[in-house]
């Protein structure tokens, strides 16, 4: 590894509750600009938010979700990522009992898909 940076959240071990129970959403990283939470939720949302701040990048680890966002909307299964850009529009309208994602928050620069 061999860099001076330190890790994420300055090096220190998250004395948080476990992030993985049940219908939770638990930051358990963060930096300047950067967070990084583990979701478990358990139903979908009821209304829908914009991050003015971060755009937001989830990655299904397991189970099974319905996105949905003012520009379209996502089924999303394991190994699947969305990315959502800053101010859209958007919640998770169903999930399963088996859903698991991890959601990096970035605000201090812009995340662009790769195109090839």
């Amino acid at each position: 590894m061999g860099g001076t940076s330190p890790p994420l959240g300055g090096g220190q071990i998250s004395q948080k509750a476990s992030p993985f129970r049940a219908g939770r959403r638990s930051e358990v990283f963060y930096g300047q600009g950067i967070s990084v939470e583990v979701s478990r939720r358990r139903q979908g949302l009821p209304f829908m938010h914009r991050n003015m701040d971060a755009d937001e990048l989830i990655i299904r680890v397991s189970g099974w979700a319905k996105w949905e966002t003012e520009t379209g909307n996502f089924e999303v299964r394991a190994r699947d990522a969305i990315l959502i850009p800053r101010g859209i529009a958007h919640r998770p309208a169903e999930v399963n009992d088996d859903y698991l994602a991890v959601e990096l928050k970035v605000s201090s620069t812009k995340l662009m898909p790769r195109t090839s």
